[in-house]
């Protein structure tokens, strides 16, 4: 089984919060301009623009988050390592808070996939694990420079058809998230998938030669 129940759990949970904190920056009249098409038959209550606004920011915001980890949990599954995805409760809950508070810039880590070798598994030690950690860490950038450069790619070329063209500015938000996340996780720092992966490419280098 790929996903616990409390996995499942989990990334719903994060999705929903992630939707609400967002949904005021990433609103259907800020991403549409207009009240978008698949929720024009709700009648124009608070409550309704709400979870219009909600579902909006879930659609650009969430896949980039979702997908970032899910790269590393499969990755790490075909290496036989144990991995299991986490919603950052504590961060999220410092983001409700800035939220409510009325913060404008938000800064969260709203998730995490925990990752391990089994033991005597063929990746647990020498330079295959190195190699194993070093294409784990890289995998979750690696999907955010998909989700980057694939929405670049349908834009730049006009590739939407035109019942479609509604679309646009969710592709074109949908790429700049990618390729900030992609960018902001590559830095090199401890705790960040910059620092993992080139910290075990060096010792996997180091360990073949």
């Amino acid at each position: 089984m790929f996903f616990t129940i409390q996995e499942i759990f989990d990334v719903l949970a994060m999705t929903f919060i992630v939707g609400f904190i967002f949904k005021d920056h990433l609103s259907a009249n800020k991403v549409f301009n207009r009240p978008y098409q698949v929720f024009e038959s709700f009648q124009k209550t608070q409550s309704n623009m709400f979870w219009k606004d909600m579902k909006t920011a879930v659609l650009i915001a969430a896949p980039a988050i979702i997908l970032h980890e899910m790269g590393h949990k499969f990755v790490a599954l075909a290496f036989g390592f144990n991995a299991t995805f986490h919603a950052a409760y504590t961060w999220l809950v410092i983001a409700l808070v800035l939220k409510l508070m009325s913060f404008g810039f938000i800064f969260i880590v709203p998730a995490y996939v925990a990752s391990f070798c089994v033991p005597g598994s063929a990746f647990c030690s020498g330079s295959n694990y190195y190699l194993a950690r070093s294409l784990i860490s890289i995998a979750g950038p690696f999907v955010n420079f998909l989700l980057w450069i694939v929405p670049m790619i349908i834009v730049k070329n006009n590739l939407l058809s035109k019942k479609n063209k509604h679309f646009l500015p969710v592709l074109l938000l949908t790429s700049k998230i990618n390729f900030f996340l992609m960018l902001f996780n590559l830095i090199p720092l401890p705790g960040f998938d910059g620092a993992n992966f080139f910290g075990s490419l060096f010792n996997f280098i180091s360990s073949i030669m």
